[in-house]
């Protein structure tokens, strides 16, 4: 029987290391992609007639600005991942695998040379200020960005299937009763209420529930003055003998 509800806790219970371990790859991805995107990717020597030669080099989020913004769309999925529940990690994953094949496809299809050349000679072109046919020098910074895509790739994959089985963030302002209810949390103490308690002209340094000192004064007596006791006599009072 025990052996049964600890195999009931181990399924309950969230996979918190695979939730740090997407997390921090993730993390990698995106630190990946800027440094690769922000690299040189190719470069070219352009030859003038009667002037000196000029060095063009062109950097990889020049080369392709569509897929350089997936590295802040990883910084994005961060939050994400850290913020939203079930759907809300589904819906993240299925955009982090999006954003990983941009990256993966775009740097392979320059690196391996498929795809057109012709493009970045016209940025070249664009850059010497002349139409030029110059033989370009690629570096191998295309690389770095083809692993974060891939690493984007396998967190948006992990998230969407096991993004449920992940831990969330606490629900604030809750508490729960000695019954096992919850319920809403007492007001804020602590020197912000204290500054909203002087704004709203209630000094904080007196304590509400304090029953108010009782008033040992005697309330004066209003439309006549302070004489004896009704129903006594004073010698005053006394009638005068007459002879």
């Amino acid at each position: 029987m025990s052996d049964d509800a600890g195999l009931l806790a181990e399924a309950v219970a969230p996979d918190r290391r695979g939730y740090r371990r997407a997390l921090l790859l993730l993390a990698v991805g995106a630190a990946l992609l800027f440094v690769g995107y922000a690299q040189v990717w190719a470069s070219a020597v352009v030859l003038q007639e009667g002037l000196p030669s000029l060095a063009v080099e062109l950097k990889g989020r020049e080369i392709q600005p569509a897929g350089s913004a997936s590295a802040i769309l990883a910084l994005a999925g961060i939050a994400g991942l850290v913020a939203t529940r079930r759907f809300g990690r589904a819906v993240t994953g299925v955009l982090l695998v999006l954003e990983g094949l941009v990256a993966l496809v775009g740097a392979l299809w320059f690196g391996t040379g498929a795809g057109n050349r012709a493009d970045v000679v016209r940025l070249v072109s664009e850059k010497a200020g002349i139409d030029v046919d110059v033989e370009l020098s690629v570096r191998p910074w295309w690389v770095v960005v083809a692993v974060g895509g891939a690493l984007l790739v396998v967190v948006g994959v992990l998230a969407a299937l096991r993004g449920g089985t992940w831990p969330v963030m606490g629900r604030k302002y809750e508490r729960a009763d000695g019954d096992g209810s919850s319920a809403a949390a007492g007001a804020p103490t602590g020197p912000a209420s204290a500054w909203e308690q002087l704004d709203q002209g209630v000094d904080p340094t007196v304590d509400p529930t304090a029953d108010p000192a009782p008033d040992t004064q005697p309330e004066p007596t209003r439309g006549r003055s302070p004489g004896p006791a009704t129903g006594t006599m004073t010698p005053t009072d006394a009638p005068e003998d007459t002879p």
